[in-house]
């Protein structure tokens, strides 16, 4: 399969066509002329991110289904969120698995609940910007270009995630690199988002 990006516009054509109708079809959808060169990416494996929103690791079954989940899917990086425990009471537990680096915010009341770990003979992950919603990191990897990785969980006071909203814009101000924010936000884009499957109209709050 070909991958062409043309202003953050990417098409991937499947690999049946020719790649002459290949480029004509990218040609088409993008309104590019002729004369104009389509840039292409040479073929890469994808890193893995397993990402999860756990709501508690300190349990048996989460680590029964964390093992599940390394053994399926062999990611070079994990993303948890809400753990509600310190890492340091499962710490070996995911060392065992390889995974032996981190980043983390441990649970203070509320706030704090973000771990990214890896495996740091798959990927290098270096730590720019640490606190209770998110964990700003860029990633390496030999032979592939940087990016960069926000894992994100919106604090439920609105002054709070107000200011992670703000953050982030100043990042996206000055982002070049690739990147990829993930997470939960807690938070909605309107009105109409909100919805209540109360079965009982009396009980319906407005």
């Amino acid at each position: 399969m070909n991958v062409y990006e043309i202003k953050n516009t990417i098409v991937k054509v499947s690999s049946t066509d020719s790649p002459i109708n290949d480029t004509l079809r990218v040609r088409r959808i993008l309104g590019t002329p002729d004369f104009v060169l389509l840039p292409s990416f040479p073929k890469s494996v994808s890193m893995k991110l397993l990402i999860w929103n756990c709501r508690g690791a300190g349990n048996k079954a989460f680590r029964r289904t964390m093992k599940e989940l390394e053994k399926t899917h062999k990611p070079s990086i994990i993303v948890l969120m809400v753990t509600k425990v310190e890492l340091s009471s499962i710490g070996l537990f995911f060392n065992k698995l390889g995974f032996t680096a981190s980043s983390h915010v441990d649970p203070a009341g509320r706030s704090g609940r973000n771990w990214i770990l890896w495996d740091p003979f798959r990927a290098t992950v270096m730590a720019l910007n640490v606190n209770t919603q998110v964990i700003h990191a860029k990633i390496k990897r030999n032979k592939y270009s940087d990016w960069i990785l926000l894992a994100i969980y919106g604090s439920p006071n609105p002054r709070l995630r107000d200011t992670l909203w703000e953050d982030l814009e100043a990042v996206a101000q000055n982002m070049k690199d690739p990147w990829l924010l993930e997470g939960d936000f807690n938070d909605i884009a309107s009105q109409a988002e909100k919805r209540n499957f109360n079965s009982n109209p009396s009980l319906v709050r407005t």
